[in-house]
């Protein structure tokens, strides 16, 4: 069974990651994705993935801070973390929060998501609208998590991967108040970080605090070959 909010919240950070003397490590290359100097270097500019018998396809690109132009591993392991279990989106409304390039939203809408709607700040959504063109059911919408949601924003599913960095701690509270307004009703939510060299536990007590519960899926119902020690895949609801 999955951990428990209360267990899992117990365990954030060193104990979460006991087999490792240094659990706050930096991201490890695994070679599931383009890396930073892939796209600067060596002018590496898309993305693509077979998921659930559909070709995935995302451009990437480079912003200045990194963020929001390439595929990320947590991402991957989402992707490959529903495409193990479809039925997690076939027909339901997705939305993606700092959806980046739209990989993870664009993988549920390959696997049978009645709609999906792709969210980020505005200086992400050029590249969004391009990976979603032509992509039936899929729209793109602004979404910054320092502002009130809007009622259209609503979903059964959300998907979110790598949206804890370093040297964004201060996303924490905007991030955990847009997830609690965004769980309504039976939504659910599918939150993917990689611990990296930060504590990521306020989010977690932030979460906990806005009355969301917080479980830990298993590394078993995990994809098999996409999965890693330092990278967890949370349940969130209300």
């Amino acid at each position: 069974d999955s951990d428990s909010g209360e267990d899992f919240l117990g365990r954030v950070g060193a104990d979460l990651f006991e087999d490792d003397e240094t659990p706050r490590r930096r991201p490890t290359r695994r070679g599931w994705t383009p890396g930073f100097h892939d796209v600067v270097d060596r002018g590496v500019t898309s993305f693509e993935a077979d998921v659930g018998g559909r070709r995935v396809c995302c451009r990437l690109g480079y912003r200045e801070s990194g963020t929001g132009s390439s595929v990320w591993d947590g991402a991957v392991v989402l992707a490959r973390f529903l495409e193990t279990h479809p039925s997690l989106v076939r027909g339901k409304r997705v939305l993606e929060l700092g959806a980046g390039t739209g990989f993870g939203g664009l993988c549920a809408a390959a696997l049978g998501a009645s709609n999906v709607t792709l969210t980020d700040i505005e200086a992400c959504l050029p590249l969004l609208r391009e990976n979603a063109a032509g992509v039936d059911g899929v729209v793109v919408e602004a979404l910054d998590w320092t502002e009130p949601v809007a009622p259209s924003q609503r979903a059964d599913v959300l998907l979110a991967a790598d949206c804890l960095l370093p040297g964004r701690e201060g996303l924490f509270a905007p991030l955990a108040t847009t997830l609690a307004a965004l769980l309504a009703g039976d939504a659910v939510a599918y939150f993917v970080y990689e611990q990296r060299c930060m504590d990521c536990g306020p989010f977690f007590e932030l979460l906990r605090g806005a009355g969301v519960a917080v479980s830990c899926i298993p590394d078993d119902d995990l994809h098999p070959e996409y999965r890693a020690p330092e990278i967890r895949v949370l349940e969130l609801r209300r």
